[in-house]
This record gives structure tokens, sequence and C-alpha cells, in this order.
């Protein structure tokens, strides 16, 4: 770079570092002295004390000399002087005899001790009435169950002979029955059932089977 050139970059920073310090300082209308902060604190007093101590009044002053000056058989002799001052007159107390008969008044009256009364015995209670132990309700026997009795009914003749080998056919495999005749209409008809047996459900095994064995279907009848 050319030496001139840099003359003139020196130059102009110079210029603008310059006009950063004084451009301010014009525009604020230059430096204002700051006053110095005020102190609001009020003057010392006067000083009133007295340079010099009062002097003590002549007699006074005399004492103290002498006591200054006094030897040991002095000082005693002003001791026990002022010790007779110092001591209280003694008082002697009136002259009086404390007799028994003092003032009856005076003292409160105890009443003489009464003799404890003893209390009397409490009453007897009266008997306690025995109590009845409670009756224990008698516990009725529950009936049993009622259980329902069922049989098969195995078919209906009108001639009772034919219901007879039928039941006699039943008979023959061990399985209990009868006939029932019952009358309708002037007619006389002749049933075969098997059973009767305790429960539905026994009865519905029979007519199994029966069904199974005899091939007769039969149905179940309550019974009687």
């Amino acid at each position: 770079m050319d030496n001139q050139l840099k003359q003139r970059l020196v130059g102009a920073a110079v210029l603008v570092s310059l006009a950063i310090l004084v451009v301010p300082i014009l525009l604020d209308g230059g430096y204002e002295q700051v006053a110095p902060p005020r102190q609001d604190v009020a003057p010392m007093p006067a000083d009133t004390f007295e340079e010099s101590v009062p002097p003590l009044a002549g007699e006074v002053q005399g004492a103290l000399e002498a006591g200054l000056d006094a030897g040991p058989e002095e000082l005693s002799e002003a001791a026990r002087d002022a010790a007779a001052l110092d001591t209280p007159p003694a008082v002697t107390p009136p002259d009086f005899t404390v007799g028994d008969g003092r003032d009856a008044a005076a003292q409160p009256a105890v009443p003489p001790a009464s003799a404890p009364v003893a209390p009397s015995p409490p009453p007897p209670a009266p008997a306690a009435k025995p109590v009845p132990p409670p009756a224990v309700p008698a516990t009725a026997t529950p009936p049993a169950p009622r259980v329902e009795r069922w049989t098969v009914q195995l078919g209906s003749f009108a001639s009772r002979k034919n219901a007879e080998l039928l039941l006699g056919r039943v008979k023959a495999t061990g399985v209990g029955g009868f006939i029932l005749p019952l009358t309708e209409g002037g007619k006389t008809a002749f049933r075969v059932r098997a059973g009767p047996v305790e429960g539905r459900a026994a009865a519905d095994r029979l007519r199994q089977d029966l069904e199974r064995t005899q091939a007769i279907r039969g149905m179940l009848v309550r019974h009687p």
C-alpha cells in the first residue's frame, strides 16, 4: 500500500476520534462544574464548662486540711466521736407483766367437741324374687316334605283281557304296575300303568327303560 494512502487513513481515524469526543460536548453546552455536596450539619455548641473547680467552704476546707495533717491518736478520737453521734439512743421497753387473766373476749371461743354420732344402719335390702327361667318354646317337628309320586301310562283298552296281557308283560321284566278302570260316557276303559315311583325323574327313567326293552312308548301321569 502507498505511504500517502496510509497517512490519509490515519488522519481520517484521528478526525473521527476527535469528532466523537468533541461533538457531544458541543451538543450538551460544554462541561458544567459539579457543585460540592451540601452538608446540613448543625454547628457545635459553645463550650460552657468551667475551667476550674469552685473552692470549698472555709470550715470544710479547714477540717479537710486538719484531717490530712492529724496523727493516729487524733484520728481515733475523731472516729469515737463520730460513732457516738451516729449511735441511736437506747429505747427502754415499757414495763408490764403478762398475766394469766387475758381478755377472754379477744380470743375466739372454741366450741366443745361433740361426740361423734354413729350413722344409722341402712335398711335391709328386700329379698330378690327368683326369676323363672324363660320358657323354651317347643320346637315343632317340621313335616316331611311331600314327595310326588308318578306313574307311566302304557295304554288304554276297552277289553280288560287285553289290559291284563300288557300288564303281565310288564311285570315279567320286574316292573310293578296296575290296571285303572275309567268310565266316560257310559263306556269303561282299562288303563295300564307302571309304577308308581317317587319323583318325576324316576318316572321318566322308568319310561325310557320300558321304551327300550318293551318298545312301548308311555307317558308320565301323576299318582293318584
